[in-house]
C-alpha cells in the first residue's frame, strides 16, 4: 500500500477514545466519508499491505457493500471479517470478487472474506466460448444433510477430496461424463442428476479446465471403494473444505443449498489467486454449443 493510500484510508476512520494504534492491529472507530453512510466496527492497516474490516453485525447490508466498493476503487486489497452475514450479502460479494480465505460459507457464524482488486492474475472471463480447456464433470449426491464424497487416491488432485468425476471422451455428453465417472469411481449410478454449475479455471502455466457440477439425490448402487478413490460421507455443516480445492470453499456451498451459478478462477496450481461468483445464474449459457442439449 503506497503512502497516499495509507493516508486516505486513515483519514476515513475515527478511532474511538483510547484505541490502540491500528497499524497490523483492528481498532474499534467509525468510518465516515462524504457520500457514504457512517460504518461502526473495527479497522486496521495490515503489516503487509491492505486493510480488514470488521463491521457491527447490526450494519446494513447497503452500508457494508457500498465501503467494500470504496476500498475496491481506490486500488486496496480488502480483507472483511462477517458475523452471520446474510445470503443476499455474501451473493453480492461475491459478485464483486469476495472469496472465502477461512471459515465455512453459509455454515458458520464469522466469515473471513477477501478481495484484491489487483490479483496477481484476474479470474477469466464468464463472457463467450473458452477456448483450449479441458472439459471435466463432477457429481455430488445430496441426500437429507449428507453429501457423499470421495478421497482421491490418484491422478489430478490425489489426496485431496471432491466428489467423483472427470475428463470427458471422445463424443460423450457433460451429463453421460458425470454418471460414468461416478459410476467408476464410487460403483453409484445417479438418477436424474441436475445441471448447477459452470465452473472456469486458468491457471499460471496457461492450463485452462471448463468444468460442470451435477447434484442428485437419488442413486443405485452401493458407495465402495475404487482404485481411484475412497467413498466418503459428510454432513453439510462440516464440510473437509480444509482438505479440498481452495476454489470449493466459494462455490459448493451455495449448490449445496440448491442454487445454480457460474464461476470463474485464476489459480496457481493449488493455490487460488482470484475468483469471480455469479451466483443463481443459469450454467447452461457456458456449456459448449456442441454439448448442448
Amino acid at each position: 500500500m503506497d503512502p497516499a493510500q495509507q493516508a486516505a484510508l486513515s483519514a476515513w476512520f475515527t478511532p474511538a477514545p483510547g484505541a490502540l494504534p491500528h497499524r497490523g492491529q483492528l481498532c474499534l472507530g467509525v468510518l465516515s466519508a462524504s457520500g457514504l453512510a457512517p460504518l461502526p466496527g473495527a479497522f486496521g492497516l495490515r503489516r503487509r499491505g491492505g486493510a480488514m474490516l470488521v463491521p457491527r453485525a447490526s450494519a446494513p447490508a447497503d452500508a457494508v457493500l457500498a465501503w467494500a466498493d470504496r476500498f475496491l476503487a481506490e486500488g486496496v486489497a480488502l480483507t472483511l471479517l462477517l458475523d452471520e452475514p446474510s445470503p443476499a450479502l455474501l451473493k453480492a460479494l461475491g459478485h464483486r470478487g469476495f472469496l472465502p480465505r477461512a471459515g465455512k460459507p453459509l455454515q458458520a457464524t464469522r466469515l473471513v472474506l477477501a478481495c484484491d482488486p489487483r490479483p496477481p492474475r484476474a479470474p477469466p472471463s464468464l463472457q463467450g466460448p473458452f477456448p483450449g480447456a479441458q472439459l471435466a464433470t463432477l457429481l455430488f449426491v445430496c441426500q437429507g444433510n449428507r453429501v457423499l464424497l470421495m478421497e482421491k487416491k490418484r491422478g489430478h488432485g490425489a489426496g485431496l477430496i471432491n466428489g467423483p468425476g472427470g475428463k470427458l471422451e471422445p463424443g460423450e455428453s457433460l451429463r453421460a461424463c458425470a454418471l460414468r465417472e461416478a459410476e467408476e469411481e464410487l460403483g453409484i449410478r445417479g438418477e436424474a442428476p441436475r445441471l448447477c454449475a459452470e465452473l472456469r479455471f486458468e491457471d499460471e502455466d496457461g492450463s485452462r479446465i471448463h468444468g460442470f457440477a451435477y447434484r442428485c439425490e437419488v442413486f443405485t448402487g452401493t458407495p465402495r471403494e475404487s482404485a481411484e478413490g475412497k467413498p466418503l460421507w459428510v454432513s453439510r455443516e462440516a464440510m473437509p473444505y480444509g482438505r479440498m480445492w481452495a476454489d470449493d470453499r466459494g462455490w459448493l456451498p451455495w449448490v449445496l443449498r440448491g442454487h445454480r451459478l457460474r464461476a470463474s478462477f485464476a489459480t496457481a496450481g493449488p493455490r487460488l489467486l482470484a475468483g469471480h461468483l455469479a451466483i443463481d445464474e443459469a450454467p447452461e449459457q457456458g456449456v459448449p454449443p456442441a454439448l448442448a442439449g
